[in-house]
């Protein structure tokens, strides 16, 4: 239903089923517009089924949520500040994030608000490109991803994000052989 003939006759597009081996049913979800809009474009490199039973789509143009209970798609891309959109592989931390690799680097989803935060070289991850569908969840919840220059792993609880900039206290100033010390608690006003 949701495969494409195009110009020169040839077919395109995707589709997710599910299929119970013990029952042998076949589930075909609908295709409504969230499901043609996601699915439309784009290669697909990976597929995570999650602990909420979602699936993870990992594709050339963004990343997939399909919800098969809700029958229900969410596309992510730059839109949604996924800094790279090629994204190459997802996996799920033991706190329900969504981590997935990208081309240049690593970022990581919150299914309950949405929000991503990218992770890049400055973040400390090895100076290359991500490799596809190159991540690994260790038994001790350590997540591994592999890039061309090595492997970054890293135990996402050990991350720290922060909203605000850090607070920064100026000891003494020194331009040539002008020395300044500030008084603590006092704007000071500095003639040189």
């Amino acid at each position: 239903p949701n495969t494409l003939l195009d110009s020169k006759k040839k077919l395109s597009g995707s589709l997710i089923v599910g299929y119970h081996p013990v029952t042998e049913k076949v589930t075909i979800p609908v295709i409504n517009d969230s499901y043609i809009d996601a699915f439309g474009n784009g290669v697909v490199s990976h597929i995570l089924s999650d602990s909420r039973n979602q699936l993870w789509v990992s594709k050339s143009n963004g990343l997939i949520r399909f919800d098969p209970n809700a029958n229900q798609s969410t596309f992510y891309n730059q839109n949604d500040e996924l800094r790279y959109i090629e994204v190459l592989a997802t996996v799920e931390d033991d706190d329900g994030m969504i981590w997935m690799s990208t081309r240049y680097g690593i970022s990581r989803l919150n299914p309950e608000t949405n929000k991503i935060r990218n992770y890049s070289q400055d973040d400390g991850l090895q100076l290359s490109r991500m490799n596809d569908r190159s991540v690994y969840k260790r038994e001790n919840g350590e997540l591994m991803f592999g890039g061309v220059g090595g492997i970054s792993y890293f135990l996402p609880n050990d991350l720290k994000d922060t909203e605000e900039p850090p607070l920064i206290r100026v000891s003494s100033l020194q331009a040539g052989e002008n020395m300044f010390t500030p008084k603590a608690g006092k704007a000071t006003e500095i003639n040189w």
